[in-house]
């Protein structure tokens, strides 16, 4: 187990840390591969929707 000094610790290198701690600890690869495909899984949702909704605006003209 590693103790790290939090008053040390500059608010921005927070998530560097985080990540960097998440990266270490093999079993929690996983995760941090898991956060990565539901990004991916929020873009391309997000990128589908915006389609969408361009085809129902073109439907919506006629």
């Amino acid at each position: 187990m590693e103790y790290i000094n939090v008053g040390s610790v500059k608010p921005r290198n927070i998530a560097s840390l985080h990540l960097l701690m998440t990266f270490k600890k093999k079993t929690r690869m996983f995760t941090v591969t898991g956060n990565f495909a539901n990004i991916i899984l929020y873009v391309w949702s997000s990128k589908n929707n915006r389609e969408k909704n361009k085809i129902a605006d073109k439907e919506s003209l006629w």
